[in-house]
């Protein structure tokens, strides 16, 4: 009879166990949109991550086979054409917030993309087959950026004391401030508060730069403040070839880059910028996402510029 019992609550240990170990995936795939655009971004995210990831034959999707015409691009444009097609869905997808997405060549010319839980495919549609967006925005000042910082803690820090603070979730990286990919979702959390944007700058904005490894194997998440307004955009752009880095710059050295042209107009124009701005960095932004931000070290009259 004692065994009997001990069994029935081992038995009762495991299901209870079991049932607190699903709920979080109950919870998650079992709430409205509605709901869960009252989560913030980092509830959201810590609920997915104890959740148990369902496929996309289980929990639903969108399954989506695009092709890149390069019928219009000379034979030398056509050189990595589909990588830069991958790069910039990916980013779109990453700024979506999807969970999980599956995003891979399918032979030579067509990009397989998987996007688990998203039903609405026209939204989909509209948001992977925009055109891309190229933008040059000025950073700003490392005084500026650290008043600003300043300004999020005492913003934070009035409203409960023993708040986290914005910087403490900042880390010091090439000159300017990154964020550690686990704290990313709170980061973005917090810069997305109604009562923090009033305190950044109107003629400011921040913006992120693609996740980073360092050489300890670490993700992080570069956090850029740049000028509201483009100094100059890609309505101005004759060509971009995708190739090798072959110069001196050790930051691109042997790295796949692409190499912009600018048509004469828009080589004027950054001329001009270059010329005026020499030791301030200039974000080169693709899709919202900032790509790098290279130091102007002199006046640019040729037109070109690499990513």
């Amino acid at each position: 009879m004692r065994n009997l019992i001990w069994r029935i609550v081992i038995v009762l240990i495991i299901v209870a166990a079991a049932l607190w170990t699903l709920w979080p995936t109950f919870q998650f795939y079992t709430m409205s949109p509605e709901e869960k655009a009252q989560l913030t971004r980092t509830e959201l995210l810590n609920l997915k991550k104890r959740a148990i990831n369902l496929g996309l034959d289980l929990q639903g999707g969108m399954y989506l086979l695009l092709e890149v015409d390069k019928s219009k691009l000379s034979p030398e444009e056509q050189k990595g054409a589909v990588d830069r097609a991958l790069e910039v869905i990916r980013n779109r997808i990453d700024q979506w917030g999807v969970f999980e997405p599956s995003i891979q060549k399918a032979g030579e010319n067509r990009i397989l993309i998987q996007l688990p839980g998203i039903l609405d495919r026209e939204r989909a549609r509209s948001l992977i087959g925009k055109t891309a967006q190229l933008e040059f925005r000025l950073v700003a000042q490392p005084k500026v950026l650290s008043q600003v910082i300043d300004l999020i803690d005492e913003k934070l820090t009035s409203k409960d004391s023993l708040a986290e603070t914005f910087s403490s979730l900042l880390l010091q990286y090439k000159g300017g401030v990154a964020v550690m990919e686990d704290n990313w979702s709170k980061v973005d959390s917090i810069l997305s508060l109604e009562e923090i944007k009033k305190v950044i700058p109107k003629d400011y904005v921040f913006m992120w730069g693609k996740t980073e490894i360092t050489r300890e194997g670490e993700k992080l998440r570069p956090l850029y403040l740049v000028k509201a307004k483009p100094e100059l955009t890609g309505a101005y752009l004759k060509s971009a070839r995708h190739t090798i880095y072959q110069g001196q710059d050790p930051a691109y050295q042997g790295k796949p880059i692409v190499e912009l042209h600018f048509d004469k107009k828009g080589a004027a124009k950054f001329a001009y910028i270059t010329g005026k701005n020499i030791g301030r960095q200039l974000a080169i932004v693709l899709d919202n996402v900032v790509q790098s931000a290279p130091f102007i070290d002199e006046r640019i009259p040729t037109g070109d510029a690499i990513i």
